[in-house]
Order: C-alpha cells, then sequence, then structure tokens
C-alpha cells in the first residue's frame, strides 16, 4: 500500500511540473529588415530622410533577440519590444556576437515597433525619431 501511495505521490508531483514556456517573437518579425527612411523631429517640423540607397540591415531571431546576419545576438539591444501595443519579453538564448570595438549603448530598454506584413517602423529612445524598415 505504501508503495502504491509513493507511486502515485511522486506521478502527481511530475505532472504539477511543467517546463518553462519560452515566448517566441510574431513571426512577422523574425528576419532581415532594410532601412528605408528615418524621421525625426527638427524645430518642431517632423524631417524625413531617404536611406533606401543605403544597406543597413535590421535582424530579429525568434526570440526578439537583434542578432547580425550571422545569427548572434548584438552587444547593444533591447529588453523588452511593445509590438503593435502589446509587451514581449526579449529572451536571451542566442550566442552573443564578439564585435572587435566597444559599442556605446543607448539606455533604451523598450523599444516600441508597429509592425505590418512588410513594413516596419521602429521608435528607439524617442517617439519623434523613427526608422522605418522593410521586409528583406
Amino acid at each position: 500500500m505504501k508503495l502504491a501511495l509513493s507511486f502515485l505521490l511522486i506521478f502527481t508531483c511530475l505532472l504539477a511540473c511543467k517546463k518553462d514556456e519560452i515566448e517566441v517573437a510574431p513571426q512577422g518579425l523574425v528576419g532581415k529588415w532594410k532601412l528605408v527612411s528615418t524621421e525625426h523631429l527638427q524645430g518642431g517640423k517632423i524631417v524625413t530622410q531617404d536611406k533606401s540607397a543605403d544597406s543597413i540591415y535590421i535582424y530579429f531571431s525568434k526570440y526578439g533577440e537583434v542578432v547580425n546576419s550571422e545569427g548572434k545576438r548584438r552587444f547593444c539591444g533591447p529588453s523588452y519590444l511593445r509590438i503593435n501595443g502589446d509587451h514581449f519579453t526579449i529572451q536571451l538564448k542566442s550566442e552573443p556576437a564578439i564585435e572587435p570595438f566597444l559599442s556605446i549603448c543607448a539606455d533604451c530598454p523598450t523599444w516600441n515597433v508597429d509592425l505590418q506584413p512588410n513594413e516596419m517602423t521602429l521608435s528607439i529612445c524617442s517617439p519623434e525619431n523613427k526608422s522605418k524598415y522593410v521586409r528583406e
């Protein structure tokens, strides 16, 4: 009887344990994005600069991390994303990149992301400064 109760207790404990669920970023965010324009406030007016001729890209992993083209986590990146108003906590799962220079990071723990199927607008540190990207 004790053996049966012990087995039942162990079985119940095992069922009660659950793995930590890892939150993944929305599929629409994951991948390569090309910078096409920037907006900033200057003298009370919004100034837009075309960046489509530049080859500036940003990449996101399935965990929401900002990564390089090899999928390694960038040194400076946010801790949280606000994607279309929804709060997302970034999971640091990718291998960190080894960068040959010391980056100076702005203290912006949350990036605002307006995510559309093939277009994304990032607001980093200030809602007046926006960067627009298209899916590559």
